[in-house]
Order: C-alpha cells, then structure tokens, then sequence
C-alpha cells in the first residue's frame, strides 16, 4: 500500500474510532464532552496530515493565553504545539521516516530533554515537574519537525504568525493598559504591562525576539505586506517600552544592533534604535489614560545599582548557587525553583521586588536551568547554544537575498533570547520555550542550503 494511502486509512481509522469513543462519552458526560471530543479529534487529524498548519496556528493562538480556551493545564497554544508534536511523529512512523535529524544542535538539545526527563524524576517534586518534562520533548519533537521537513516557506510562515501574534500582542497592551505589573525598587514605583503574559519580562522577551521578522517583513515581499508588517513592528515597538523591562529593552538594542548586519537595514535600524532610546529617555506615556510614576530611564539606571550588589537579582543567584551545590547533577527539579526558594532564604528579603514573596525562577537562563535540572542539562543547552550560533553565524555568511534576510533576523531574535537571558527566566514559559525553538531550526534550516531540495 503507497504510504500516502496508508496515512489516509489511519487517519479515517482513527476518526471512526474518536467518534464512536465520543458518542459513548455523550451518555456518561455532559453533552458538552462531544463537541470537545470532536474538536480534539479534529484537530489530531489535522496535525497528522498538516503538521505545518497547526504550528502556524499554536503561534497565532498566543494572544490567546489569558483566556479560559485551555485543555486541562494547557492553554490554547500550549495544546496545539503538543497536538503538532503528535502528529508529525505519527505522520513520520507512518510514512518509514524516523523523526530525527541529525544535527550538532538537535544531538544537544535532545540530550537536553532526557536531562530533564530524568531529573523530574529525581528532583523533589516530581508532580511539579511533569508537565516542564512532558513540553520539553514536545520542544525537542517540534525543533526536528522544523529542521527535518521544514523549507524555506516554512521559515516565512513561521516569521509571519509570530509578528501577527507580537503585534496583537502590544496591541491588546496599548489598548487595554492596566499597568498590570508593579515593581517596587526602593520607594520608586513602576508600573509595568504583561500584556497576555504573567509577567512584563515574558512579554518584552517575546516581543524582543519578534521585532527583528516585523522589520526583514517590512523590506521584503508585497508593498501592502511591507506597510502591514511596518505598522506591527510599531505597535512592537510600543508594547516593549510599556513593559519597562530593563532586560528586554536591552535585549531589543542587541537584537537590532545585529540587524545592522543588512546593508539595506542599516538607515531604517539606525532609526529604530534612537526611538528606542529616546522613548527609552523620555519615558512618554502612551496613552492618555496611563501614568508612569518614572520613566524607563530611572528603570536602566537601577543597572547600575544591581551591578553593585544592590538589587535582589543578587541574593536570588547566591541562592541559585546554593541549590546547584546541594543538587548539581538533578537540580531541584524542573519547576520547582520557587517551591526549594524558602529553604535557601529567598522569601521575605524580596518581598518588595517580588509581593508573592518567593521568586519563581533565578533571574539568569543557565542559573536557573543547572538550579532546576543539574549541572549537566545546562552544559547540554549552552552547547545547544553555541551550535545554534554557529549556524546562525554560517546561514548570514553563506546566503544571499532574501535567504541572507531571513537568517539576520532568525539570529537577531535568538540573539535577544540569550541577551535577556542574563538577567531573567523566561524560557520556562511554554511559548517562550516553542518561539526559541522555532527560530533555532529555522537558523539550521538556512545554514544548510540543501534543505529545500530535501524537505517533504
């Protein structure tokens, strides 16, 4: 039987079988369970037969995130990537392919993921830390679906949803601004926007890491995509600012002194980064209905403060130290940070920069991986990292036109990830995790000009 008709039967097999799983279900459940059911089922089936369509939506449903669309403790977005991950491994058993393809990036992060596998079941709380287990292979799944069948339409489409989703995003954040996030540094106040995000950090990380697509699509392609993508790396732009991220902010900077790299950029970049540094000085309110008590400035200069040892960033690393010398081989255990936190003394001294009392994560990405998963899951990320460099490295060097484009602003998001990654945490948020993961097999992808030839 041709594989494309086997995966035709298994696909019609299985709809049979959800369904008459499904009307069993109406008789024992609310009627509302077959709907659910059928919506569920619908969707697997789509994964398995257009995995690509499903990633493309879990990237669109992150605005999403704040509303109750959410399967069990997944959010819309969070079920989508493990509904793609499914069914691209289905679709590949299937069809005789294993899915899996060898990479010096893809061996790392894989050796990564069972790192974390293992110390969820080593660490101390092991029903804290499934769920960072179970979405850490659906990342490892997810980056060799996009290195393996991915092409270049595959890196557009996925750049494409992420600054429709980062625009949508700041939107809601201009919009609806409710200074939902306040920071206490001394007596000075800071009213900071999360936008959908729990925390103003993990929305300046993911707005930082889309600003550089909403420029590239700003250059290229159709003239009425050019002023589309033009207007959502504005509203980008914006929603950064508002969320006072001293990382972010910085990490914006870095990802667009990367983007200098294109000669064509290079006026319109130069542009971007003195608005960011003159709303970054002025601290303008953005909209008539906000009031910052101070401006971004004050925020940047608390850098100063932190790099001598005044801001709690430094007792929260004393205390990540500690974890990791108790723990160095399994960590706490992924997600549990903030559950070990009270045992190493981090609870009351930071009241005032964290009201919940305990922080939920280290504030530095490799602190708080070696805390979490052990020493040897972070030495396996930062050589997933360094990988990852040097293919973004080769993908500028070896392509031309529109490829060269594409690789500068896969490598100016990344780049943005790792700078905010000095001094935060926001890779433990699930779509944070899915978007660096993208854009790391994007950067293997256009490294390897044999990729089009190859891919499904």
């Amino acid at each position: 039987m041709p594989r494309l008709r086997l995966l035709e039967t298994t696909v019609v097999t299985a709809i049979f079988a959800v369904s008459s799983l499904a009307m069993l279900l109406a008789y024992r459940s609310t009627p509302a369970a077959v709907p659910a059911a059928t919506l569920g089922l619908a969707a697997l089936a789509l994964a398995v037969s257009h995995p690509r369509l499903t990633l493309y939506a879990a990237l669109l449903a992150i605005p999403l995130e704040v509303t109750p669309l959410a399967v069990g403790p997944l959010s819309a977005s969070e079920s989508l990537l493990v509904l793609t991950s499914l069914g691209w491994v289905t679709r590949s058993l299937i069809s005789g392919s294993f899915p899996f393809r060898a990479s010096s990036a893809g061996v790392a992060l894989g050796i990564f993921g069972w790192i974390t596998i293992i110390s969820v079941f080593l660490g101390s709380d092991p029903g804290t830390s499934a769920k960072v287990g179970v979405m850490t292979l659906v990342l490892v799944v997810l980056f060799h679906f996009v290195t393996k069948d991915g092409d270049s339409a595959l890196v557009v489409g996925l750049l494409c949803c992420l600054v429709v989703s980062a625009a949508i995003v700041s939107a809601f954040a201009i919009l609806n601004n409710d200074q939902s996030s306040i920071t206490y540094i001394g007596t000075d106040a800071f009213y900071r926007e999360a936008g959908v995000f729990a925390h103003s950090n993990t929305f300046a990380t993911f707005v930082a890491m889309a600003l550089p697509a909403s420029i590239v699509l700003a250059f290229v392609g159709p003239r009425s995509t050019r002023i589309v993508a033009a207007i959502a790396a504005g509203l980008i732009l914006i929603g950064l600012i508002l969320t006072l991220s001293r990382g972010g902010i910085l990490a914006a900077g870095a990802s667009l002194t990367v983007m200098l790299i294109w000669a064509p950029m290079r006026r319109s970049v130069a542009v971007m980064l003195a608005c960011l540094a003159l709303l970054a000085g002025t601290g303008v309110s953005l909209s008539g209905h906000v009031t910052y008590i101070d401006n971004v400035t004050k925020r940047i200069g608390t850098l100063a403060s932190a790099a001598e040892g005044n801001d709690p960033r430094v007792a929260i690393w004393r205390g990540a130290i500690e974890m990791i010398e108790d723990r160095p081989l399994t960590g706490v255990g992924p997600g549990a940070f903030e559950q070990a936190g009270p045992a190493y003394g981090l609870l009351n001294p930071l009241a005032t920069e964290f009201p919940f009392g305990v922080p939920s994560h280290a504030h530095n990405l490799l602190l708080n991986i070696a805390a979490e998963r052990g020493i040897p899951a972070m030495l396996s990320f930062v050589l997933f990292l360094l990988a990852i460099g040097k293919d973004c490295v080769r993908a500028i060097l070896q392509a031309a036109g529109v490829q060269q484009t594409l690789a500068i602003a896969v490598s100016a998001g990344l780049t943005a990830f790792v700078v905010q990654g000095f001094v935060d945490y926001t890779f433990s948020t699930n779509v944070i995790g899915a978007t660096v993961i993208m854009l790391a097999g994007c950067s293997v992808l256009l490294a390897d000009p044999t990729s089009d030839q190859e891919a499904r």
